[in-house]
């Protein structure tokens, strides 16, 4: 088995677009707080990532002698580095770091799958993912201490996009004509849990007056697109409809924090990807413009 055909980077957020840059000595390729990766060292990690001979390969000499890269496995690469990075900063600012063991544990973790095709991967790339599994186990065990209810009702009542979390309800119907006929009750003053159990065909939600999880955002745009956006148009408390979808129509309320359970808020504050996004915002971040930029909800992706 060739060894750079052997490497599959573990990253915690998922990269970019397709496309290819210029790879030349020029400064730095990325930069996290004091930490920097020169554009020397993400030259290297992406010759062995792909053989720079094979024809194709997408990592080939131009005839300014400068190297011909893949930006996708550049973007994912840089996601790598980066994330591994921010994590690391954030660990410092909490006293600790990873340890022997941890780095240990790490490289058993990722050489188990396939010791021979691990022994294989060129050491630059080995460390990359070592770091990074390292980093993020340490990191993610934590103990966090959560916000006062207070604090999370301020925080929530910030606002879905500033927060990150929704926490929504939802009378689900069959067409949109009895959609906008809940709209015109709710509108007349009828009360939005009683609807949602009598008219709702949601039989998880409707029992429980029309309410659905709280979740970070992104849950609800990977899962249900149509909601998630006109819930982050909505205001809080105000219905919405009708949201037609693939299970039905939809009339929605953001629910206001003093109809939401402080614990449900906690423990969606507390889940590592809207962790990972705060503590990221707090971390001076730059990226070479030629591969794109960071984005901590799903790494480096292309500009524009």
């Amino acid at each position: 088995m060739n060894r750079r055909a052997a490497v599959v980077p573990i990253l915690l957020l998922a990269g970019a677009a397709t496309g290819c840059s210029t790879f030349s000595d020029n400064g730095a390729a990325a930069r996290v707080g004091e930490h920097e990766l020169s554009q020397d060292e993400l030259g290297d990690l992406l010759a062995d990532s792909v053989p720079a001979t094979e024809p194709g390969s997408g990592s080939e000499s131009g005839p300014d002698g400068n190297v011909e890269l893949d930006a996708d496995t550049a973007r994912r690469l840089l996601t790598t580095w980066i994330t591994t990075r921010i994590l690391e900063i954030d660990l410092a600012a909490q006293g600790t770091s990873v340890s022997p063991q941890a780095i240990a544990d790490a490289t058993g973790a990722l050489a188990a799958p396939d010791p021979e095709a691990w022994a294989n991967v060129p050491v630059g790339l080995q460390n990359l993912q070592v770091e990074q599994r390292a980093f993020f186990d340490t990191w993610s065990a934590l103990e966090v201490a959560s916000p006062s209810d207070a604090e999370l009702r301020s925080i929530y009542d910030a606002g879905v996009a500033a927060s990150g979390i929704l926490c929504g309800a939802h009378i689900l119907v069959e067409t949109a004509g009895a959609a906008q006929d809940i709209v015109d009750q709710l509108e007349g003053g009828a009360d939005f849990a009683e609807l949602a159990a009598s008219d709702s065909i949601d039989s998880n939600s409707g029992p429980n007056g029309g309410n659905l999880p709280c979740a970070p955002t992104d849950a609800y745009e990977a899962n249900v697109p149509e909601l998630a956006e006109a819930f982050l148009a909505a205001d809080f408390g105000v219905p919405v409809g009708p949201v037609p979808s693939e299970a039905g129509y939809h009339v929605i309320v953001l629910r206001p924090s003093d109809q939401v359970d402080p614990g449900e808020l906690g423990a969606v504050y507390n889940e590592l990807p809207l962790r990972f996004q705060r503590v990221a915002s707090g971390v001076d971040i730059y990226v070479d413009p030629r591969f794109g930029s960071f984005d901590p909800s799903i790494g480096v992706r292309a500009i524009g």
